[in-house]
């Protein structure tokens, strides 16, 4: 987690240092997040046990057991991961080349317009999570599939409620928000 804070605050400030010195192009970005990534890379190189950890054959046996409970959590992830980065870059790639950037800057903006409902939503979700673990807890299956029904359509409506809220308002909040370049 500090890895990851420190890598976004260093981020921040070489974008804000790109703008500030106006070398700011899509070229820069993706080199400096190249470049992020590579230092962050070698710095957990350098800094972790490595070898104990990725050959469990030298490893303590407790350590052993630890990487293969691991592995065997993070097996579905990694599915879960590949099926979703192929369904971003299919989406981005295909947008670019049969609508253009225009259109991948108005879905960016979408995207960034739906995480107000995200904010909405997980201080809901939090909620939601207690109750279901209580509810399991208790072993009230019946309880739990009222609680996922009922929070699924709450979310649902609070998502597309501001969503709906926000359609006529768009030509006054995008010149507003993003300016005129967008209206």
């Amino acid at each position: 987690q500090s890895a990851g804070a420190a890598l976004a605050g260093a981020h921040a400030a070489l974008m804000g240092a790109l703008w500030l010195w106006g070398r700011m192009t899509v070229t820069t970005v993706l080199a400096a997040v190249t470049a992020e990534y590579a230092v962050v890379t070698v710095w957990f190189l350098l800094y972790f046990p490595w070898p104990s950890v990725l050959d469990p054959a030298q490893a303590e046996p407790p350590a052993r057991e630890i990487w293969a409970d691991f592995v065997q959590f993070c097996r579905p992830l990694g599915l879960a991961g590949w099926a979703g980065f192929l369904y971003s870059f299919a989406d981005r790639w295909l947008l670019q080349r049969f609508s253009g950037s225009t259109e991948q800057a108005y879905l960016a903006i979408a995207q960034q317009f739906s995480v107000v409902s995200l904010i909405a939503a997980v201080s809901f979700i939090n909620i939601l999570w207690k109750e279901a673990a209580h509810a399991h807890h208790r072993g009230d299956k019946e309880m739990m599939g009222r609680i996922f029904l009922r929070s699924a359509r709450v979310l649902y409506f609070i998502a597309a409620a501001l969503t709906c809220f926000a359609i006529p308002f768009s030509r006054v909040l995008l010149p507003r928000l993003l300016g005129p370049a967008y209206a």
